[in-house]
């Protein structure tokens, strides 16, 4: 064979070889595929790890459990027993007291002035009696005096609750992780612990999600808004005003649609769905959109209510239709005892009808009877701006919760980032007096995440039973200050991966299930774990890329390095060929000549 087509021939094939086993190489440092047995293996094993991580984070729970607790005896205690000393001095932070404590302190965490000595309280508007309200509102003057515009027993109530420092501060101490400390009472008034510097002058805690949610438990809620005709203008308008507060009253616990009706009724969505922030804000978008047109047809507005509650199958909710109007029956069934027969009737499965009505131009007996006999209430006001603080008080009429509930995630006022309320109804020989709650600080638990690593590269995030983002590694790339809820109480998926086995272990989960299994993010395989986290109505997930269990790729230098023995390999394999070649060109070269010389054949 000639020496210049073998020289190449050769090269080539050292080439081939030489790529062939970096190939290899790749490959082997590729993600590897587990075995079944040892992907079972590791499972369990992950799932015990995440068990124990969710039950640390549980225990965390249960010690604001506690703290809600014993605020919540206090209460009672204080409350019952007049011979319990009051404070030295008591404050307020809409200055009716103009006092400041002795103790205070600039605290950075806070990012105002703080004592740790007192608390303070703020009173809504709506306590105050009523020729001075507006006056509340409007900026203060010197001479104000609002505490003389409060009738004797709100007096007596600000007063006597000051006696809630006395636990506060002895759990504050003990229990730092629990930045606020508070109380809101059923007179309007809310009290918070440690004092602090911030104004609120609308600030009502009876309509606020985490006082809601302890007095009334969770809930499915179809909210029935009247748009007919008779609606237009300044009625529809503060009727869209008082459904969104009572949409913001909602919370973790509870479920939610909407129905309008005129002639004919028109449901949002069959389907209930949990009252996340971004549903709620979806509803509201909805209830701005509504017209008012048409006659009102009250038979199949509530009829098609008790469907979508009833589709529903059973659940552990208390479900409930909040029904209003302005006027009487003009469209569908009219007759006043049918109607009520009907909706007796199909209501066999314990709905709570809470009846609103506005105006004079209404079938009250209707009203009343469809309210008395589903176990709700019916509330009359005569001015549509009344209608905005009846329903924001609905829950009134509910049993009394006795157990501690917690809020949705929340960006705190004062830059603490995101935090939590657990709640409690606190009641007197059966008399609802408030509820007291405390916040918990999610930055606390990123801290705590940060020691639940399980690999490498593995990490951990929250999130709540509307599979909402409540704690996630990249939140960690913001100050707590910088924090904002738009942008972090997002989709776990948003955040994760949309992938149909993430969504599939998440849904098992919110079930109360644990659920493991290995999930695509993209071209990698992750092992994704999830547990529920007790006390709470989160859920606790760890994420580890099958690589960490099973050796990973190499990067950087290690690839270097482990690529050099086969450039060298394949160099020496090279300069081998090639002085191979040159020998052998040397020899055939020789072995010509000798041949001519000779007149012998060259083998």
């Amino acid at each position: 064979m000639s020496t210049k087509i073998l020289l190449p021939f050769l090269l080539i094939a050292n080439i081939v070889l030489s790529c062939f086993i970096v190939q290899s190489l790749t490959l082997l440092e590729k993600e590897p595929i587990l075995p079944p047995e040892m992907e079972k293996e590791l499972e369990n094993h992950l799932r015990k790890i995440t068990a124990l991580q969710a039950k640390k984070l549980s225990s965390i729970m249960a010690r604001t459990k506690s703290v809600v607790e014993a605020s919540a005896t206090f209460s009672k205690l204080s409350w019952q027993n007049p011979h319990i000393p009051l404070p030295e001095s008591y404050y307020h932070n809409d200055e009716v007291s103009k006092k400041t404590p002795q103790k205070t302190q600039e605290n950075k965490t806070y990012n105002c002035l703080i004592s740790k000595e007192n608390s303070c309280f703020k009173i809504a508007p709506s306590a105050f009696l009523e020729n001075y309200r507006k006056d509340y509102l409007r900026v203060r003057k010197e001479v104000e005096k609002p505490f003389d515009h409060l009738d004797l027993d709100m007096k007596e109530a600000i007063l006597d609750t000051a006696k809630m420092d006395i636990i506060w501060k002895e759990l504050y101490e003990q229990y730092p992780e629990h930045k606020w400390l508070y109380m809101g009472y059923e007179k309007g008034f809310h009290r918070s612990f440690p004092w602090h510097r911030y104004q609120a002058r609308t600030y009502d805690p009876r309509v606020r999600s985490w006082y809601v949610g302890a007095v009334s438990g969770g809930k499915d809620v179809v909210l029935v808004i009247d748009t007919s005709g008779s609606m237009k203008g300044v009625p529809l308008r503060n009727t869209k005003t008082a459904m969104e507060d009572v949409l913001k009253t909602l919370g973790p616990q509870d479920r939610l649609t909407i129905i309008h009706f005129s002639s004919t009724v028109k449901v949002f969505q069959p389907n209930l769905e949990i009252a996340t922030e971004a549903f709620v804000k979806k509803c509201v978008r909805y209830i701005d959109s509504l017209e008012a047109k048409g006659g009102t047809n009250i038979n199949d507005s509530i009829s098609q209510a008790l469907d979508i509650l009833k589709n529903q199958g059973n659940s552990s909710r208390t479900p409930v239709v909040i029904f209003m109007t302005d006027g009487e029956a003009t469209a569908g069934e009219k007759n006043r005892e049918a109607i009520q027969k009907n909706i007796l009737a199909k209501n066999d499965f314990g709905v709570r009808i809470f009846v609103f009505g506005l105006g004079t131009q209404l079938d009250f007996q209707l009203l009343e009877n469809i309210a008395r006999q589903n176990k709700g209430a019916d509330v009359y006001v005569q001015d549509s701006q009344d209608l905005i603080d009846a329903m924001k008080r609905y829950y009134q009429f509910f049993k009394i919760g006795k157990s501690v509930v917690w809020s949705w995630p929340y960006v705190d006022a004062n830059g603490l980032g995101m935090v939590m309320a657990a709640s409690k109804a606190v009641t007197v020989e059966g008399k609802f007096i408030g509820v007291v709650s405390a916040d918990v600080s999610l930055v606390e638990l990123i801290g705590k995440l940060k020691t639940f690593k399980t690999s490498p590269n593995s990490y951990n995030f929250i999130f709540d039973s509307g599979g909402v983002t409540a704690l996630h590694p990249s939140f960690l790339n913001q100050a707590p200050g910088d924090w904002q809820e738009d942008s972090m109480r997002v989709s776990i998926e948003d955040l994760e991966t949309n992938a149909s086995e993430f969504i599939a272990l998440k849904d098992k989960v919110i079930r109360g299930l644990p659920a493991i299994g290995i999930v695509p993010y993209g071209e990698e395989k992750k092992i994704v774990v999830m547990q529920p986290i007790a006390q709470s109505s989160l859920f606790f997930a760890s994420v580890v890329p099958v690589k960490d269990l099973t050796g990973q790729p190499k990067k950087g230098s290690e690839q270097l390095s482990l690529l050099w023995p086969v450039m060298i390999a394949s160099g020496m394999g090279f300069l081998i060929t090639a002085l191979g070649a040159w020998r052998l060109n040397l020899f055939l070269s020789s072995a010509t000549k000798e041949s001519k010389k000779t007149g012998g054949i060259s083998l």
